[in-house]
């Protein structure tokens, strides 16, 4: 069997903001599934795909957030790169509400952030610096 794997460079920057991306993807998804069944009775049908969201967003912000470029990362983002970012987490009006993936995300990081130990704080400053920059 003839095997080829491409070696594929994903550290530091690229992969913080993968991570970054991802989660901000799923806080997106989360939202609009919790905005369209917050009024219907499957609501509660869908709890474990919700808590399957959750896990995974947790997944990728922890990746993100204990990755010791993180910090550097946040002070030399472009503007370019910050505006992806920017347009997934950026509110939404549907026919119903008002969608708002970034405040799933911001409550998902801090709770990620606390459990970080030692090293909690600068994250943290870190984050909210990125978040600001984003302009939501």
């Amino acid at each position: 069997m003839d095997l080829k794997i491409n070696a594929l460079n994903f550290q530091g920057k690229k992969e913080v903001l993968y991570g970054l991306q991802k989660a901000a993807k799923i806080a997106r998804t989360l939202e609009y599934s919790n905005n369209a069944y917050s009024m219907s009775r499957m609501g509660m049908t869908k709890y474990e795909e919700r808590a399957a969201y959750d896990a995974s967003m947790r997944a990728y912000l922890d990746m993100a957030l204990r990755d010791s470029e993180f910090k550097e990362t946040t002070k030399k983002i472009n503007l370019s790169e910050l505006f992806e970012l920017h347009e997934i987490l950026k509110p939404e009006q549907t026919e119903h509400a008002l969608v708002q993936p970034m405040n799933k995300f911001k409550s998902v990081a801090d709770d990620v952030i606390n459990s970080l130990g030692s090293g909690k704080k600068s994250v943290k400053e870190a984050f909210f610096d990125l978040c600001k920059n984003m302009g939501l």
